[in-house]
């Protein structure tokens, strides 16, 4: 199967203004080159060209529900997890007319009902048109339907723009997030 999201290719279509179209489906091998390209800016790609980002993607979905079905069995001592994907990655794309990938939303379960937001990315010249938004109306059903009943995420606090889209959606404040550094120069 080339899809990682919970349907096939056809998607719901969105006319995002008078004038453009935007289609969400689910994630497709074929869509990869451009997703790389989309998440290139991304902390965990910097410094990676987009032939390598591609190939890390190609192997996070091709393999990496594997891995996670094989984790939840040692987990819960049971194979049942080896035969159902209602644990897997989740993906999802927006797409316009001519099957330009404009957006990306990539989610997996941590708990068995709670969901880790991994990811969700827009182009520039596609932000503020309710894209970001409706993917993660996408998902957040796409959860729903999974029986999930948390979705978490990791979000900046100087990341205006991704908080209110997140309290707009109703995701609340759990703890902020701390980041320290070290400068090493002035250490002797």
């Amino acid at each position: 199967m080339d899809h990682i999201g919970s349907e096939s290719r056809p998607g719901i279509n969105l006319k995002i203004n008078s004038v453009e179209r935007i289609k969400i489906s689910g994630l497709h091998l074929s869509d990869l080159p451009n997703v790389a390209t989309i998440l290139k800016d991304f902390v965990e790609f910097r410094g990676l060209d987009i032939s390598n980002i591609e190939r890390m993607l190609y192997l996070r979905f091709r393999y990496g529900k594997w891995i996670n079905r094989i984790d939840r069995c040692i987990k819960h001592g049971s194979p049942k997890f080896l035969f159902t994907d209602t644990y897997d990655l989740t993906a999802f794309v927006a797409e316009e007319a001519k099957n330009r990938v404009v957006g990306v939303i990539i989610a997996y379960p941590t708990m068995d009902d709670v969901w880790l937001l991994h990811q969700i990315a827009v182009l520039p010249n596609y932000r503020r048109r309710g894209i970001g938004y409706q993917l993660m109306k996408k998902l957040v059903a796409h959860i729903k339907s999974r029986e999930g009943q948390k979705i978490q995420l990791y979000v900046q606090p100087n990341n205006l723009a991704a908080v209110k889209l997140y309290k707009k959606l109703g995701f609340t404040i759990a703890n902020q997030p701390i980041l320290m550094e070290m400068d090493l120069r002035n250490l002797r």
